[in-house]
């Protein structure tokens, strides 16, 4: 509380007031324990904009939260903690002499994120393409907006990288808020949610997929009911359609219809089948896409260990 002027809460025992008269007769009538609450009697409100980069530019997916600015012995400070928000937001600003020292750091609420259906935490949808600017910049600009006083500041390539868990965090998180949304998905996080690696592929892949991008994929061989019947087929190459099912943390965030491109792949009929298997020869190759289809009958998903 001293040192940034921050709102605190303390515990105590054996509580009195004294200094005069009437205070040692209401001291008798207070509760002996409690919780001390200590704030400041006024506070600054204002708004703290995160820009990637290290200028402001009219191309730059802005990242915004409301946030108070407290003083005290040490130095200022700027915080949100008493703000309803999805984020946790913490500013010290140390003046030294003619310089100053500034630390930042950003985290998620979780307990605000859990139990709700992810498609509607809605502060989460700016955060995918946010993060995507800030790697590429590897920069942040920070616009500290307070008493109508607009402050500009940029982050250091060291204060960037205690940023990364979150950022790489925040990309997940609001990729597959957009997902879910998307494929209207009621899919919903425990508060102590851990992606695997192999979680967060799928929701790159998924999230590429809608939007129209065209990807690589590792396919060693494909089994399929060909369309039409494929009698002496020399041609290595093929199409076909199927159905990309998504589950994460064992619900269902939904289907996406695709076409997977296979070149150099290899043809082998399956015994007491119609059935066909297609594998990736030296040269082979695969891509996949978002693609309507009427293709109904087949389902691809990833096996969970």
């Amino acid at each position: 509380m001293i040192e940034f002027g921050l709102p605190r809460s303390v515990e105590v025992e054996n509580f009195k007031v004294t200094g005069s008269p009437l205070l040692d007769e209401l001291s008798k009538k207070f509760p002996k324990t409690g919780t001390l609450a200590i704030s400041p009697m006024s506070t600054n409100v204002g708004v703290v904009r995160l820009y990637p980069g290290d200028r402001y530019s009219i191309t730059a997916q802005e990242f915004a939260l409301d946030a108070e600015l407290f003083r005290g012995i040490k130095g200022a400070a700027i915080s949100n903690e008493t703000k309803d928000s999805a984020y946790d937001l913490s500013i010290r600003i140390v003046q030294h002499d003619f310089s100053g020292q500034v630390t930042i750091s950003i985290g998620f609420r979780l307990s605000s994120i859990a139990g709700r259906a992810i498609q509607t935490v809605d502060e989460l949808r700016p955060l995918a393409n946010w993060t995507e600017q800030v790697m590429l910049h590897r920069a942040i600009f920070f616009e500290l907006a307070f008493m109508g006083v607009r402050a500009p500041w940029v982050a250091t390539e060291d204060a960037i990288k205690g940023l990364y868990p979150f950022l790489r965090l925040a990309r997940t998180l609001s990729r597959l808020h957009l997902l879910a949304k998307s494929l209207n998905s009621e899919l919903a996080l425990t508060e102590d949610f851990e992606f695997s690696t192999e979680d967060v592929g799928d929701i790159d892949l998924a999230f590429a997929l809608l939007k129209g991008e065209r990807r690589s994929v590792n396919i060693e061989s494909i089994e399929l009911d060909p369309v039409l019947p494929l009698v002496d087929v020399l041609d290595k190459n093929f199409y076909c359609t199927t159905t990309l099912s998504l589950t994460i943390f064992g619900q269902l965030l939904g289907e996406i219809p695709v076409g997977i491109e296979l070149s150099g792949f290899l043809i082998e009929r399956l015994p007491d089948s119609e059935k066909v298997r297609l594998s990736m020869g030296e040269t082979g190759r695969a891509w996949i896409s978002y693609a309507k289809h009427d293709n109904e009958k087949n389902r691809l998903a990833r096996e969970h260990q």
